[in-house]
């Protein structure tokens, strides 16, 4: 059994397809109103159609999740970040030295936040 995270989304096949190419890889589970993709052994993301989410959610969709993704070193960044604008998404936070180390943020479809950062 895998852990979950679960985002709510607004375009199943827009998510869909974002993620995928995010993730380079094909869903492990797929239907109209929900999908996931296995990242690892023990952890799966989840997108889940907003208009069928019950109990109803009140929040847009997007607004209150950042994920954050940690690669090894920083060249695993820039290919990350490559990867990224590659496939056109939506770079919200050019790669830059913060605190907690060398960081970059990006948007999926519904405005979610995803944030890759090199460990300090």
């Amino acid at each position: 059994m895998n852990n979950l995270i679960v985002l709510y989304v607004e375009d199943m096949m827009k998510s869909r397809q974002f993620y995928q190419a995010l993730l380079s890889t094909e869903p492990a589970e797929c239907s109209e109103k929900f999908v996931s993709f296995k990242v690892n052994e023990t952890l799966s993301v989840g997108l889940w159609l907003r208009s069928d989410v019950k109990p109803e959610v009140n929040a847009s969709a997007g607004s209150l999740h950042e994920i954050c993704v940690f690669v090894v070193d920083h060249p695993a960044l820039d290919r990350q970040y490559e990867h990224c604008t590659g496939m056109g998404a939506t770079i919200i936070q050019e790669p830059v030295e913060m605190d907690f180390g060398r960081t970059f943020s990006i948007c999926d479809p519904d405005g979610g936040r995803i944030r890759f950062a090199t460990p300090v």
